[in-house]
């Protein structure tokens, strides 16, 4: 579960310095709770 986070983090970072609109990065963490929940996230 860290290793999902630290993951997550690093790519909010990456969105963020590409200046990505909030709404987009909400989102997409919806679309990657998914597809972790589903098994294919991971």
């Amino acid at each position: 579960m860290d290793e999902m986070h630290k993951r997550a983090e690093e790519a909010r970072k990456k969105l963020e310095s590409l200046s990505v609109d909030k709404v987009q990065y909400e989102a997409g963490k919806a679309m990657c709770l998914l597809q972790a929940t589903s098994g294919q996230g991971v």
